[in-house]
């Protein structure tokens, strides 16, 4: 709830949480003077393989995500996340 205000106030300008358990995380970017929106990046459990996701959204929005994510309820889902698995396993191979 702390790190949830702290980007809803401006407290915070990145936020990374973790999922000890699960080794799940998210992470929360506040946006700057060209971009207020806030870079959301998670991680989320596929049918196959774990998986990779990122967005842009308010700061309100990112504050409820990473609610959610605590509580283990989030699901990425919708056309505003972008599944950019592909590419971290590409870098991972270099």
């Amino acid at each position: 709830e702390v790190a949830a205000e702290g980007i809803l106030d401006g407290t915070y300008q990145s936020v990374d949480l973790t999922l000890t358990k699960s080794w799940l995380w998210m992470r929360v970017e506040t946006g700057d003077k060209t971009d207020g929106r806030c870079k959301i990046s998670v991680t989320h459990p596929g049918s196959d393989k774990l998986r990779f996701f990122t967005t842009r959204c308010t700061h309100r929005q990112a504050a409820a995500w990473l609610l959610e994510f605590f509580d283990e309820r989030f699901r990425p889902s919708g056309p505003e996340w972008k599944d950019y698995t592909r590419q971290v396993e590409k870098a991972s191979r270099r």
